[in-house]
C-alpha cells in the first residue's frame, strides 16, 4: 500500500472515528449518573448497575475519546510525551471499564446470551489492551501498535453498539430478542474490520523500533 493512500486512509478513519464517537461519549456519560431520566430501564435494573454503570460508561467514554489521537503520527513524534501520559489514561480507563463491563455482565436483565456476550467481550478487551502494554514494556512496539489497534477496536464497539441498536429499534425490532445478538455483533466485526487493516496496513514491514509509550499507535 502506497504511503499516500495510507496517509489518505488514516486520515479518512480519524474523521470518521472523530464524528462517530463523540455524541456516543456524550451519551455513555450520561450513565455515571444513572438517576438520570430517561435512561433504559432494563439497563438500569441491572444488579450491580448502580456502581458498575459510572465506571464503565464513564471510563469507556474517556478511553474511546482519548484513543483516535493516539492513532496521530504527529502527534507520537512531537510531542511523546503527551502521547504517554493519554496512553497510560487510555489503558487504565480501558481496564477499569472493562472489569466493570465484566461485573455487569454477571448481572444483566437481559439474559443468558446476553450476559456472556458483554462478558466475552470484556475479557477480550481486557486481554488486547494487557498485551499491549506488556508489548511496549519489553520493547516490542510493532506489537503494542498492533494490540493496541485491537484495544481500540474492541472500546469502538460502544459505538457499533448504539448504530446497531438503532437499527434494530428503527426497523421495529423487538429489543429482548435482537439484544443478545448484539452482545456479540457489537464487538465481533470490530476485531475482523482491525484484522484486516493490519494486514493491509503490513505494519510488521513498517514499524521502526522506536520507543513508545503505553497507548495506541
Amino acid at each position: 500500500m502506497s504511503s499516500l493512500s495510507s496517509s489518505a486512509l488514516s486520515r479518512t478513519s480519524h474523521v470518521i472515528m472523530a464524528v462517530l464517537t463523540l455524541p456516543v461519549a456524550a451519551y455513555a456519560a450520561l450513565y455515571v449518573f444513572p438517576d438520570m431520566p430517561g435512561l433504559p430501564e432494563n439497563i438500569l435494573a441491572n444488579r450491580w448497575g448502580a456502581y458498575g454503570l459510572p465506571l464503565h460508561a464513564g471510563l469507556g467514554a474517556v478511553a474511546l475519546l482519548i484513543g483516535p489521537l493516539q492513532f496521530i503520527q504527529s502527534l507520537r513524534s512531537k510531542a511523546p510525551g503527551v502521547h504517554r501520559v493519554m496512553g497510560m489514561i487510555y489503558v487504565t480507563a480501558c481496564l477499569v471499564s472493562a472489569l466493570a463491563g465484566f461485573v455487569l455482565a454477571t448481572g444483566t436483565t437481559n439474559g443468558v446470551v446476553a450476559g456472556l456476550g458483554f462478558a466475552f467481550a470484556a475479557i477480550v478487551w481486557t486481554v488486547c489492551t494487557a498485551r499491549g502494554v506488556s508489548s511496549v514494556l519489553t520493547g516490542q512496539y510493532a506489537a503494542h501498535r498492533r494490540w493496541m489497534i485491537r484495544s481500540y477496536a474492541m472500546t469502538f464497539s460502544a459505538v457499533t453498539l448504539r448504530i446497531q441498536l438503532g437499527l434494530g429499534t428503527a426497523a421495529g425490532l423487538d429489543f429482548a430478542e435482537f439484544y443478545p445478538i448484539l452482545a456479540f455483533s457489537a464487538w465481533i466485526p470490530n476485531l475482523i474490520v482491525a484484522e484486516l487493516w493490519l494486514m493491509l496496513r503490513n505494519p510488521s514491514r513498517r514499524a521502526q523500533n522506536q520507543p513508545a509509550s503505553l497507548s495506541a499507535g
